[in-house]
């Protein structure tokens, strides 16, 4: 048997129904199509802090 874990809004489940597994692989197909790398990650996290602490010295000026 086949088990997907889902996550939603205020629920979390598992899907052992092999049609509705089915019906969720393409949008999760899409989703790690288009997720960054892990090095793309840290550096958009490193350029979106070094962004707001930049931001909230010019506020605070």
């Amino acid at each position: 048997m086949e088990l997907a874990y889902m996550e939603g809004a205020g629920e979390i489940r598992y899907l052992d129904d092999k049609k509705a597994l089915t019906a969720h692989e393409p949008a999760w197909a899409r989703l790690t199509s288009t997720a960054l790398r892990f090095d793309e990650t840290r550096a958009f996290l490193r350029t979106i802090s070094r962004e707001l602490l930049e931001e909230t010295k010019n506020s605070s000026s």
